[in-house]
């Protein structure tokens, strides 16, 4: 007020204080006033000489990508910063985490702040690119994985992992869920193994005769896509006790495969795989299996 020699007026109401800021005198509207009294925010300090104009020029509270949310320097424990994009959303900053980056929920030191799963486009899933690895590295994170609306291609192996760390997943108290929103497709471009298997068996123990299994997983709301001849989704010599539920699948060339004979067993088989609830298009096959253990094929 001495500053700018202006007009402070107040009127106090049932929802609070209303405070208008004039310069009757020379003809300048509140606004006016209001912008001139911020850029003398210089003149404002604390009791350890900052001034105000220095404290808001740090105050940056949105920024446009991860990039630049890493690049802001010195930030202070406990700041707040939103982050534009489909990488993007709400951050603290957490001292103690300044050299983790999972590319995902944390990067160095900047911490999501979410309930729930996580979102495969926050650590870097799209339209353009293989998502197996991108669907992993969330899983390693959390196991509660959504993807949102639109086209994530599948060409390699995606290796599920055992969340029991026993060898014995069917055991574990945990459960996955990989889930897309209605309109999520998964373009399968995978056709000499299935895409989706344990992460175990992955690679050079595709073939291998122990029992590499992952279990207790659900995929739910994804449309899937073959996008080459005979692709190939589920691979149901590693995957048990998995429901997919609620699914969309068209001009799949096959839906579960199993083709490895193993546990001392002599022929391939599935063990607790169940479908309910799906639709199925132009599918050669659904099941190309020898043998089902607990297969369960429900409203479809």
């Amino acid at each position: 007020n001495n500053l700018l020699n202006g007009k402070v007026s107040s009127v106090n109401g049932k929802n609070g204080t209303a405070i208008t800021l004039t310069r009757s005198d020379l003809g300048i509207s509140s606004d006016e006033v209001m912008q001139q009294w911020l850029k003398e925010a210089r003149f404002v300090e604390d009791e350890s000489g900052l001034n105000q104009q220095k404290i808001n020029n740090k105050l940056i509270t949105t920024v446009e990508s991860i990039a630049d949310l890493i690049a802001i320097t010195n930030p202070k424990d406990g700041r707040r910063v939103f982050v534009n994009g489909l990488q993007g959303g709400d951050f603290k900053f957490d001292s103690s985490l300044i050299s983790v980056n999972n590319e995902g929920t944390v990067f160095n030191g900047w911490v999501r702040q979410y309930v729930g799963g996580v979102y495969a486009e926050w650590f870097g899933a799209n339209s353009a690119i293989d998502n197996s690895p991108i669907l992993e590295k969330a899983l390693a994170v959390d196991l509660n994985v959504k993807f949102g609306s639109g086209d994530f291609i599948f060409k390699s192996e995606c290796g599920i992992p055992d969340t029991s760390g026993t060898g014995y997943p069917n055991y574990s108290d945990k459960k996955i869920t990989i889930e897309g929103s209605g309109s999520t497709r998964f373009l399968i471009k995978s056709t000499d193994r299935p895409v989706f298997t344990s992460a175990r068996s992955k690679g050079v123990n595709y073939n291998s005769g122990k029992n590499l299994f992952s279990a207790k997983i659900d995929f739910v709301n994804i449309t899937m896509v073959g996008s080459v001849a005979n692709a190939k989704v589920f691979n149901g010599d590693r995957l048990y006790n998995t429901f997919v539920e609620r699914c969309n699948f068209y001009k799949i060339g096959t839906v579960l495969n199993c083709d490895v004979v193993r546990d001392g067993e002599d022929a391939p088989y599935s063990q607790s795989f169940t479908f309910s609830s799906n639709h199925f298009a132009y599918c050669d096959a659904i099941a190309r299996v020898p043998r089902l253990y607990n297969f369960v094929f429900s409203q479809n």
